[in-house]
């Protein structure tokens, strides 16, 4: 695995865990992270993880709703 993709991997578990603070790019190391929640249908959704810097960007998957610790975004 690439050293990139294991940080989006590490990322992607930290907005899960509702962190957004501090994040650093993981392609540039830009630390302007903005997180938005784009909903599915049945409760599940995606988290756009995008740092407006660099213009890096992915999506985190979220199979089933689950309450957020940061009311900036998750899951309703």
């Amino acid at each position: 695995m690439r050293d990139s993709s294991r940080r989006w991997i590490d990322a992607g578990r930290l907005v899960m865990e509702g962190k957004r603070e501090g994040l650093l790019c993981p392609e540039n190391d830009d630390d302007d992270l903005v997180v938005e929640w784009l909903p599915l249908a049945e409760g599940r959704g995606e988290f756009l993880l995008r740092w407006p810097r660099c213009g890096a960007r992915n999506f985190v998957l979220v199979g089933e709703h689950h309450e957020l610790p940061n009311d900036e975004g998750g899951p309703p």
